[in-house]
């Protein structure tokens, strides 16, 4: 599993709960050169932190995709905000769920937890 968080403080709270649950996690920061992560590791799904849910923000999961290889990669776009245009944005840019911030434990494995089992 990989975590592209903008917020370190909340990246490592994540990767914190995730390993509780028995995920292997890599954490970064949305300005790393993720395509490395994609050609070293075998990721299972994307979970990308961001402040506002803007256009470049978003614009991410579609480029995340492509450097993955894998069309089918679960990405979940956590923000504060979501407007009806950011949602519908996130999910044409290929999110497959989103969730608000500050993340709730629950809330992100359970949707992690469906795109485990569908797999």
């Amino acid at each position: 599993m990989l975590v592209l968080e903008d917020d370190h403080d909340a990246g490592e709270e994540v990767k914190g709960f995730l390993l509780a649950s028995g995920f292997m996690v890599i954490v970064s920061h949305l300005g790393a050169d993720i395509k490395d992560f994609f050609a070293e590791e075998e990721i299972h799904a994307v979970v990308l932190g961001v402040k506002k849910a803007d256009e470049w923000e978003l614009s991410l999961c579609s480029k995340i995709k492509e450097m993955s290889g894998n069309p089918q990669l679960p990405i979940i776009v956590c923000a504060s905000q979501w407007t009806r245009t950011g949602v519908f944005k996130a999910l044409k840019n290929g999110a497959k769920d989103i969730i608000m911030k500050p993340y709730e434990q629950s809330e992100l494995l359970g949707k992690l937890g469906k795109f485990h089992a569908a797999a």
